[in-house]
């Protein structure tokens, strides 16, 4: 729900310049990966990483909470990186949690069934936003109404997840090295990376096209639709990508979603040089194209397939 808005709310609340938007999301990633790499290696020598989980989620709902009080853009920056601080932390954990929970030649369609359940409830949250929009309500409602939500995330992973490991877990040794296939996949998952882009600046990109033929209010409605759009995409696609993944295997799967990826932007470019109404189709086709295949489940039930066993 936040953030189907939150570029928005930057730049029509709040006045800032768009190179604003990159800057938050640049440290709220960054400061993410940050803490991914720790919470990994920390959480292999831990007996509790599923309580350091917790700690996650809920330092993610604490900054996102804090939104409701910013009064500037910078002030943003603080909250948006603490809450992906959060995410930072848990995210390692519950995909250990989460990899450890089913058999190896069912990881493709466990981290599939887990994007497109992440991703239907991310068509729940939009969706709000898009009827409080529709309906008069400012930005600061939307941010109220999502707390909610994130509250019950925190409690209901406390009280109901178990982690499959049992026990303390072994003593691991302070440098593990991982195995050479493992390198060969993250460099083109790095490569990727360099090249993508936040889905905050087509949101905005969304609202500048159509605010001159629809009012302020609904063009923001309108951008928050294109936003429920991509996650529909996304949710229907993913668990199948899975499916598939683990009958034909995980590379092909992630090379045909990373070339989908580069051939729905060259497209994307192409048609970004035609008239107003032109570009707006070619915007929806951009972002709908590039969900055709979830890279998230491919590339995560990937890496674990090719960690060594116990780690």
């Amino acid at each position: 729900m936040v953030f189907a808005v939150l570029p928005l709310f930057i730049t029509s609340a709040l006045g800032a310049p768009v190179f604003a938007v990159g800057l938050i999301e640049g440290v709220g990633d960054g400061s993410s990966a940050v803490v991914k790499l720790w919470s990994g290696w920390y959480s292999d020598r831990i007996g509790w990483r599923r309580q350091l989980a917790v700690g996650g989620y809920g330092a993610t709902v604490f900054g996102l909470g804090l939104l409701v009080a910013v009064t500037s853009w910078p002030q943003v920056i603080i909250a948006r990186a603490l809450a992906w601080m959060g995410r930072g932390l848990r995210q390692p954990i519950r995909s250990a949690m989460l990899a450890g929970s089913v058999d190896k030649q069912d990881l493709g369609k466990a981290f599939g069934f887990h994007e497109a359940l992440d991703t239907a409830g991310a068509l729940i949250g939009p969706a709000a936003a898009f009827v409080l929009l529709s309906t008069g309500h400012d930005f600061r409602t939307i941010f109220w109404f999502a707390i909610l939500p994130g509250f019950l995330c925190v409690i209901l992973f406390a009280l109901i997840t178990r982690d499959p490991r049992r026990g303390r877990p072994e003593p691991v040794p302070l440098r593990v090295p991982l195995p050479a296939n493992f390198w060969r996949l993250m460099g083109p998952v790095a490569l990727f990376g360099l090249g993508n882009f936040a889905t905050a600046f087509f949101t905005l990109r969304a609202a500048q096209i159509m605010q001159p033929e629809l009012s302020r209010t609904a063009a923001l409605a309108a951008a928050v639709g294109f936003y429920l759009a991509h996650n529909a995409v996304g949710a229907a696609v993913s668990f199948p990508a899975g499916w598939v993944a683990d009958q034909v295997g995980k590379a092909p799967v992630l090379a045909v979603a990373y070339v989908t990826f580069a051939a729905a932007c060259v497209v994307g470019l192409a048609r970004a040089r035609l008239r107003a109404r032109w570009s707006r189709r070619a915007g929806w086709a951009r972002r709908l194209a590039s969900s055709t295949v979830s890279m998230a489940p491919l590339t995560w039930h990937r890496v674990w397939s090719r960690a060594p066993s116990g780690h």
